[in-house]
């Protein structure tokens, strides 16, 4: 995935000469993050570039080298100060994302993923929850993580769990 950032949004990069889509999700979050390190990061072989200048260069790249969507999602995330906004604020950007964007995002990383509401019930699985745990989501849909600690060696302990 880490090789992946040098491929480019517009144009083929490398090592694969990906483009688009086709470039993984997370390898485009990871270049967009690497690009404003450089950018506002003193280098023995060029000054610290100010916050507007690096906002400006990710404008310019987006589309190009960066993804557009993601590139105006970060510039949302991190503001005109260049660190974080506020946790609403946050929240918005996020769920402003297409959702076809972070669909692909839980589904592609090999982190296993689990999202529950109200009582703690399942809602979700990835597919690296699923190969992991041998678990689809059909499966566990509605149930309270707890059950995993009963059913997975990874998850057993010595305390009685009760039933879902």
């Amino acid at each position: 995935m880490v090789c992946g950032h040098h491929e480019r949004w517009g144009d083929s990069g490398y090592p694969a000469g990906l483009q688009g889509n086709e470039v993984p999700l997370l390898a485009r979050i990871f270049a967009l993050a690497d690009v404003y390190d450089a950018l506002i990061s003193e280098r023995p072989y060029k000054r610290a570039w100010t916050l507007e200048e690096a906002r400006n260069e990710l404008r310019a790249q987006a589309g190009r080298q960066l993804d557009p969507t993601l590139t105006e999602l970060f510039l949302k995330v991190v503001g005109e100060t260049g660190v974080p906004n506020s946790a609403p604020e946050l929240s918005a950007a996020f769920i402003s994302l297409n959702e076809s964007i972070r669909a692909s995002a839980l589904e592609e990383t090999s982190i296993s993923v689990m999202i529950t509401k109200a009582h703690q019930r399942l809602v979700y699985v990835n597919r690296a929850f699923s190969r992991s745990a041998r678990y689809s989501l059909e499966e566990v849909i509605g149930r309270n993580p707890a059950f995993f600690r009963a059913q997975l060696p990874l998850y057993k302990t010595k305390r009685p769990y009760g039933t879902l």
